[in-house]
């Protein structure tokens, strides 16, 4: 990245359904809450990638995220990021399609990508899931929609406002178990003896 002065991206993917979800609250003794909801299957998919400068590029669409999807996102990330991409993600069957192989090497010159170790997928080493539970467990938990129109304004507002914080968004990375920005070294040893630590090791 450095001599490309480049931008780390680290994306994943989600959904969200008109289900809602209910965590733990109070109530008098014997007057157990109710919340009525349509029991409806109905999602939909995001796609999330953060950076180290706390920016958050995001997209919402009906249904599973497919090939199509990933390469729109892809666009999204070329038009809005000037400088060349170094893009981490994991072995989703969509990240390994033809088409994206064939995208990302026609652009090769712009982006680049690369696979999230250590596998198979360890969810806390990716910082967006961290994303995912924020906007899930605290920010949308409750919430009972009825159609998903109202389930995608709420999601677009929960995101908007995570925009405007970019320290919140960098907190992600420090508490994933990631080796990258803020406390490094310190998950490096995890992985690593305290000789191979070194700076060659770590993206600042």
């Amino acid at each position: 990245m450095e001599e490309t002065d480049g931008v780390l991206v680290i994306e994943d993917e989600s959904g969200v359904s008109l289900i809602p979800l209910m965590g733990r609250t109070w109530a008098p003794r014997g007057q157990t809450p109710v919340m009525e909801h349509n029991f409806n299957w109905e999602r939909l998919s995001a796609i999330g990638g953060i950076t180290l400068q706390g920016r958050l590029y995001f997209r919402i669409h009906n249904g599973s995220i497919r090939k199509e999807q990933v390469i729109e996102y892809l666009k999204q990330l070329l038009r809005h990021i000037r400088r060349h991409i170094v893009l981490l993600w994991d072995g989703s069957p969509t990240h390994r399609a033809g088409a994206v192989t064939d995208f990302l090497e026609q652009n090769r010159h712009r982006i680049a990508a690369f696979r999230l170790p250590p596998q198979p997928y360890y969810p806390k080493f990716n910082p967006v899931e961290f994303l995912w539970s924020h906007l899930k467990w605290s920010k949308m938990r409750g919430f009972c929609p009825r159609q998903l129109h109202e389930l995608r304004k709420k999601l677009n507002v929960c995101v908007n406002d995570v925009r405007r914080k970019p320290d919140i968004v960098r907190s992600y990375f420090t508490a994933s178990h990631i080796p990258i920005g803020r406390g490094a070294e310190q998950k490096l040893l995890k992985y690593c003896k305290p000789s191979e630590v070194t700076k060659l090791c770590v993206y600042q």
